[in-house]
């Protein structure tokens, strides 16, 4: 199967939740639609949505690069994909798959992640029209109904109280709350000050982005001990020491943003004997990469997790697709409610804490219309 461009529009959208990240205060979510046809009628969308503060790529970078290779557009082939890896027991590659340099795959856009997922979420998205199936039953033949959602829990610690009500209320029964964002004590002793009757009702989840030294952590986690946390996601501001501090804290550690570092961090991807948190706009090889990463997790009796960079509702329609495919244990989506209820997934998608994900299927453009800008190439 092969695709051309049919249209590629910008998009920006306001929030109703307000995004701390990287220092900055983001009050819309931007970036690009990319709509491919296969000349017979079928088409397929892609979202291209570096997050600032978060990715390395900028949107004008990738519209500057899908601007440099427009010819490419007019022949585009999905790469192999498979949901069951070819690497040996308990390994795993931690560089992506080599781009072949064929005429009609994506090699000149696998420089950016952000825009090589969103054009391998179109053609997937296209290739899934055109045998009138859904993208996760593409991939899988037996793909989960229902997915699975940990709450997110983001604000400050005087309103975790509050947010891990919300979930809850959701029927949630899995959390993950943001720290990393003041002294990790005041943190620790904020999650063990939540009332017993919240505590009781969940499991939880840290997530610190990098935020903290090897002791730094390894204090937090020795005072969090009696809430005995499912696992922790990327504490450290150097990721190599995230052996030491597993054995030192008995908590698991799971890997997020080393994922999209894998020349840099090869043996420590490799070797990871945790969880894998898998953002895939910002892994080199993305789509691919992701589902090599998610088969050799699972043959190690891992869990990978399915998460979001606070995607649109049609990208974020795409992730229930995979996490249903990969036949995730829990999917880290809990970020719709970031928008408003127009520009989100619909109420009849979530259903006691977790996604139905027939009903959560998002395949056009048309609820975000208002907020599109045509874009010339």
């Amino acid at each position: 199967m092969s695709a051309h461009l049919h249209a590629l529009h910008a998009f920006r959208l306001p929030l109703q939740i307000p995004l701390v990240v990287g220092g900055q205060t983001l009050t819309e979510r931007s970036g690009l639609f990319i709509t491919l046809d296969d000349g017979h009628g079928a088409r397929g969308v892609g979202e291209v949505a570096p997050l600032p503060g978060f990715h390395r790529a900028t949107t004008a970078d990738c519209l500057a690069l899908l601007r440099t290779h427009r010819t490419s557009l007019h022949n585009l082939s999905l790469p192999p994909l498979a949901l069951h890896s070819a690497q040996g027991e308990g390994e795993t590659s931690a560089c992506p798959p080599k781009p072949t340099g064929r005429r009609g795959d994506l090699l000149p856009f696998f420089p950016l992640p952000p825009l090589h997922f969103g054009l391998c979420m179109a053609l997937l998205n296209l290739r899934a029209a055109r045998r009138g199936v859904t993208p996760a039953q593409l991939l899988d033949s037996a793909p989960l109904d229902f997915l699975p959602l940990n709450g997110l829990v983001m604000g400050p610690p005087d309103g975790w109280a509050a947010e891990v009500a919300r979930c809850v209320d959701e029927g949630c029964r899995l959390v993950k709350v943001k720290v990393g964002r003041t002294d990790p004590r005041v943190e620790a002793d904020a999650l063990l000050a939540l009332p017993a009757a919240l505590r009781d009702e969940v499991d939880f989840i840290v997530d610190g982005n990098r935020a903290w030294t090897l002791e730094q952590a390894a204090a937090f986690l020795a005072r969090l001990a009696p809430l005995s946390p499912r696992y922790a996601e990327e504490l450290l501001t150097d990721p190599t020491d995230l052996p030491e501090l597993q054995a030192r804290s008995g908590v698991a550690m799971a890997l997020d943003e080393t994922l999209a570092e894998p020349e840099r961090y090869a043996d420590l991807i490799r070797t990871w004997p945790s969880h894998l948190v898998l953002k895939l706009d910002t892994v080199p090889g993305s789509l691919a990469t992701g589902l090599e990463l998610a088969a050799t997790a699972r043959r190690r009796g891992q869990t990978a997790i399915i998460s979001s960079a606070f995607n649109t509702v049609v990208g974020w329609s795409f992730l229930v697709q995979l996490g249903a495919a990969l036949h995730a244990p829990h999917a880290g989506l809990d970020t719709q409610r970031c928008f408003a209820p127009a520009l989100s997934g619909t109420p009849d998608g979530f259903c006691a804490g977790g996604i139905d994900v027939a009903r959560s299927r998002v395949d056009d453009l048309d609820r975000l219309a208002p907020y599109l800008t045509e874009v010339p190439l």
